[in-house]
Formats: C-alpha cells, sequence, structure tokens
C-alpha cells in the first residue's frame, strides 16, 4: 500500500511478504555467474522504523566495502556520517529473509518519482534473488502510482551492473556517482473478447 505522503508496504498486519520461489530458469536471471540461488524463502519487509542506526550502518558498510575499497575511497566513519546525515527511518524497512535481518531499503517518495535512497544486502545475501524480489515488488507498486524510480550507484561498484540488469537506464553522472532511472511500465491491455453475435 502507497499513501501519498510516504510509502508503506503492509500485508496482513505489519510486514510485506514476498513468497521467492526461484525456479531454474529465474536462479539463473538473478544469479547470472554466481551459481546461487535461494531455491524458497519467506522475504519480509518489516513496516516499523529501521532502528537501531548502527544496525543499518554496519550493513551498510558491509553492502558497499568491497566496491569502496575497489576505488580506494573506504572510510566507515565518512560512510557513517554520509548515512547519519540525510536517513530517515520513517521511510525504512528492514529486509528479513526467514526472520534474519538481511539488508534494508529506503525509498523516498517525490512528486514525479520515487528515489531508491537506499538498497543494501550483505555480501553473504547477494546473488540470491533478494534484491531481485524486492526490486519486482518496488515497480509494481511504483507501476500502480504510475511513477518512474530513480536511484544513484558509486562508480565502479556491482550495483552499476544489477540495476542495469533490471531495467534502469543511465541519466548522469557524476565524479563519484552514476544515476539511473527505470521508467514506469505501463500495465498490459487485453483486447475485449469477441462474441459470437460479433462473428456472425
Amino acid at each position: 500500500m502507497v499513501g501519498a505522503g510516504g510509502w508503506n508496504f503492509v500485508v496482513a498486519g505489519h510486514a510485506w511478504r514476498i513468497a521467492l520461489a526461484v525456479n531454474a530458469q529465474a536462479a539463473a536471471l538473478v544469479a547470472r555467474g554466481s551459481g546461487r540461488a535461494l531455491a524458497s524463502a519467506s522475504v519480509t519487509l518489516h513496516a516499523g522504523e529501521c532502528q537501531p542506526k548502527d544496525t543499518l550502518v554496519a550493513i551498510r558498510i558491509a553492502a558497499m566495502r568491497e566496491s569502496v575499497e575497489r576505488i580506494g575511497r573506504f572510510d566507515p566513519q565518512r560512510a557513517r556520517e554520509r548515512f547519519l546525515a540525510s536517513f530517515d527511518p520513517a521511510l525504512c524497512r528492514f529486509i528479513e529473509i526467514d526472520g534474519v535481518r538481511s539488508g534494508f531499503i529506503l525509498i523516498r517518495p517525490q512528486a514525479d518519482h520515487w528515489l531508491l535512497d537506499h538498497l543494501y544486502i550483505p555480501p553473504e545475501h547477494q546473488g540470491k534473488g533478494v534484491g531481485a524480489a524486492v526490486l519486482r515488488d518496488v515497480f509494481a507498486r511504483a507501476d500502480a502510482q504510475r511513477l518512474p524510480i530513480r536511484v544513484g550507484a558509486l562508480r565502479g561498484s556491482d550495483s552499476n551492473r544489477f540495476y542495469q540488469r533490471y531495467g534502469f537506464v543511465q541519466t548522469d553522472e557524476r565524479e563519484w556517482d552514476v544515476y539511473y532511472v527505470r521508467q514506469r511500465v505501463e500495465p498490459k491491455v487485453l483486447p475485449k473478447a469477441i462474441t459470437l453475435n460479433q462473428l456472425e
């Protein structure tokens, strides 16, 4: 459910649940090159505010560390300060896999688009289809609101390939970041059924 003042995933109480059943074809798509996939799992986004912040910072640093070290910009203190400076716990949702906190997502609704500000999954849970499952549901909800989704990714990080794989198109780039948009997809309109009278 998405309200005018924000986004809120709620199903049967206080969580948005996705049944993640990955068949062979889907596994090849979401775990391309890794040889890993979740055969079956319950992926949950909790609607309550994300706390404590230290847990979120740790998840973010773990998810980004390899990419940031690759370009020589790994600074845990800077990463913490940058994240907390604009963090809004009311917009954040923990991602849980079978009850275990395994990442988080934060979307900032804007007047003409959704900003996917944070989506972090620790390395031990990457390449299993979790991020893909979350994105698919976010896409469906954004499309229902007829809104595109924008996201930024650190230049040189693996997240660039991830977002491109799921339909994001580059729109701009700066010294350290690359920016993408995923345009809304209009629902398919099936042709009206033809009656026997129309065939006569």
